[in-house]
């Protein structure tokens, strides 16, 4: 949406909003994929103008909409060694969970999609969705 005028940013939103809440009950498993490299940097500028950042009102919606969230934290090569668990530790407190982010490892993917090192997610799908039944299932 960086590239979006903010009509279209509306429009986007609505869109996004109007399917989840019509198909709420249908969703067994969201996944929202953040850049966890320029996360922090892109919250920091949006409050800075007092406004909510797209990923965190995302975020707050489809918990509290009920759903079974999981964060899929791309880009970590991007983020240095000894700063990864900071960095994590951050994200989970601007998304209103409490750190350190090895407690949510359920919830929290570390990932790098572009180097494939996206086990970490296919983990949590895994267990996840061995326990859960689709309509498909009946």
């Amino acid at each position: 949406m960086l590239k979006a005028s903010p009509a279209d940013q509306e429009k986007t939103k609505d869109l996004i909003v109007q399917y989840i809440e019509q198909n709420a009950e249908e969703i067994i498993l969201a996944i929202q994929v953040i850049d966890a490299a320029s996360f922090l940097d892109i919250a920091d500028r949006w409050e800075g103008r007092g406004e909510v950042p797209f990923e965190i009102e995302l975020w707050e919606f489809l918990v509290d909409m009920g759903l079974d969230v999981v964060l899929a934290a791309n880009k970590m090569d991007r983020i240095a060694k000894v700063d990864v668990d900071g960095a994590l530790d951050l994200i989970c407190e601007r998304l209103g969970m409490m750190p350190p982010w090895t407690q949510w490892t359920d919830k929290i993917a570390p990932l790098s999609a572009k180097r494939g090192q996206i086990q970490p997610l296919r983990s949590i799908i895994g267990k996840k969705l061995s326990g859960k039944k689709t309509g498909s299932d009946n």
